[in-house]
């Protein structure tokens, strides 16, 4: 990119909350989107080198772009940071965020921060430096989307409300009188439906552990579900028969010999049958004691045995090397195999571990941060290139249940996965690509989830900078679900209003109503309720709508805000 001159952007609107925003990747585009999409005025700082935007795209945004050498004190100046309601600082680089950051507070201390950082650890000492300040993870935020996908199930999300355990869960994984609300149509996989007309008609739902039913466990639909592993090393042994070379080339050997036996005991019928098997046993190891003066056809039935004798020991030998090396490899089965333990990959491994799923690492990197990480939880780890077949085979791709590919070269992880799919045709496949080409390769090779980072974890830095109360976030697919608290305000149009009033199809759903005493309505109660002030209202919706919500229930609300979307 050149260095230009700030592109126009919407006028200046002193009732709008002002934001800054840096960064250049998806992520970037997608926390403007919501931004504007919330009717809040944006502006965007573009340092000028590579970048993973288009310029076309960048342009079509109706925000203000700067594009500057560096990002100091005086570029956020000129970017109107002394009116700035917060700023968000997105590079992939740690220690670039948090320079910005500082420049950036110098200018305006009171201003919110929302920082993007892998590095959990340094973002805990970096939080007391500002007065206002979100770190996030792209990468954890995303994370449970790709173990959902693993495990062939919604994301395992749950949180703590008004003293209730409320979860994410299959409608025909949770009792009747548990189920809070539906939430999503998933049985069309081409057109899945979020927060439809009927809230019957969801197989997805909102549901919540009684207090007082303490014996009493869900049925979790993520967790594993193991085959017996108890096989013993005979059996393995055994099977190795009809799954390698070596073991096929000594059956076919020895069905020969035995063939070979029968036929010269056909022309031997005076022989008892032991004197036949020592014949044959004799004459295979041995070469026998052929006898010139014989006649012609069991002296061919020998000469065949001796032949089948000289084939015979090489074949055991190799075949008795391959059994010594298959069991000296681990027994895995039923584990998941993630490809790439970068940031991403990490999170993932940890979830996995943590949720008792065996899981095998791959990375090329031996120094990389993942592998440590591992190898520190006793988690198995291959280094070597994930797209080649010797590599998977090392890590058992054919007794896995799911393949995860998550480096960050989209075919470098579409040759990883096709090979894979070559190992284990009947694994999930689970794919990390761009945006772009995210649904063209899910379509197109029949993988069970191909998506990105930025999608799913884009919401959560939005809501942050636009300070909400998120109580849990519900990513499915490119879309996600927000769970979150509205207070209705006195004066509010929600005031004398039923509770119902606050559902919109596709677009917001009332999962319940907490008095203002903490008490929380049963799903019944809260939807006969008539609103009234300081009722707190427990909500799933879109991010438009949430906002179109919370104007609604705020005694500032005006009759000219924005439609549902």
């Amino acid at each position: 990119m050149t260095a230009t001159a700030a592109q126009p952007g919407p006028a200046d609107d002193g009732a709008r909350d002002r934001y800054i925003v840096c960064g250049d990747d998806t992520l970037t585009m997608y926390v403007v989107d919501a931004l504007v999409e919330d009717g809040a005025q944006v502006t965007l700082i573009l340092v000028n080198g590579p970048s993973q935007l288009d310029p076309d795209d960048v342009a079509a945004r109706p925000v203000q772009v700067r594009r500057v050498k560096r990002l100091d004190e005086a570029v956020f100046r000129s970017a109107g940071m002394e009116a700035a309601t917060g700023v968000a600082l997105l590079y992939a680089d740690d220690l670039t965020n948090i320079t910005a950051a500082l420049e950036a507070q110098a200018v305006r201390p009171e201003a919110r921060f929302v920082l993007r950082m892998f590095n959990q650890r340094l973002a805990t000492q970096i939080r007391p430096l500002f007065g206002s300040c979100t770190v996030l993870s792209d990468a954890a935020l995303a994370a449970p989307t790709f173990v959902a996908a693993a495990l062939g199930e919604v994301a395992p999300t749950h949180f703590r409300y008004a003293g209730h355990t409320m979860y994410i869960a299959r409608r025909d994984h949770v009792p009747p009188d548990h189920i809070v609300c539906g939430l999503i149509d998933t049985r069309d996989p081409a057109a899945v439906q979020l927060l439809p007309a009927d809230d019957r008609d969801t197989d997805v739902v909102l549901a919540h552990l009684r207090p007082v039913e303490r014996n009493w466990s869900p049925p979790v639909g993520w967790r594993m579900r193991w085959r017996p592993r108890g096989v013993p090393r005979a059996a393995r042994a055994a099977a190795l028969l009809v799954t390698r070379p070596t073991g096929v080339a000594l059956v076919a050997i020895l069905l020969a010999t035995v063939v070979l036996g029968w036929l010269l005991a056909r022309t031997l019928p005076q022989m008892s049958v032991w004197q036949v098997f020592y014949l044959t046993f004799q004459t295979t190891v041995t070469g026998g004691n052929l006898d010139p003066t014989g006649s012609t056809a069991p002296q061919v039935m020998q000469l065949l045995l001796t032949v089948a004798g000289v084939a015979l020991i090489p074949a055991l030998g190799a075949f008795l090397y391959t059994v010594r090396q298959y069991l000296a490899q681990p027994a895995w089965r039923d584990h998941v195999v993630i490809a790439g333990l970068g940031s991403l990959g990490t999170q993932v491994m940890r979830y996995l571990h943590d949720l008792g799923v065996e899981a095998v690492g791959i990375d090329k990197r031996a120094d990389a941060p993942g592998v440590h990480s591992a190898r520190r939880a006793g988690i198995p780890v291959i280094v070597g290139d994930a797209s080649t077949e010797a590599t998977l085979t090392a890590a058992r791709v054919e007794t896995c249940r799911t393949l995860v590919v998550l480096g960050r070269d989209d075919m470098a992880n579409l040759q990883a996965a096709l090979t894979g799919r070559e190992l284990a045709p009947e694994a999930r496949v689970v794919l990390r690509v761009s945006d772009l080409r995210a649904e063209r390769a899910r379509r197109a090779f029949n993988f069970a989830v191909s998506h990105s980072v930025s999608a799913p974890a884009a919401a959560a830095f939005a809501t942050a900078l636009l300070n909400r109360e998120i109580l849990a976030a519900i990513p499915i697919g490119y879309r996600e679900l927000l769970v979150a608290e509205v207070s209705v305000a006195a004066g509010a149009p929600l005031v004398g209003q039923p509770a119902t009033e606050v559902d919109r199809a596709g677009a917001v759903r009332l999962a319940g109503v907490a008095l203002s005493d903490g008490q929380l309505l049963d799903p019944v109660a809260s939807r006969q309720r008539q609103l009234t002030v300081e009722d707190r209202l427990l909500v799933v919706a879109r991010g438009s709508a949430l906002t179109n919500l919370v104007r609604r229930a705020s005694a500032a609300a005006q009759e000219s805000a924005p439609p549902v979307s």
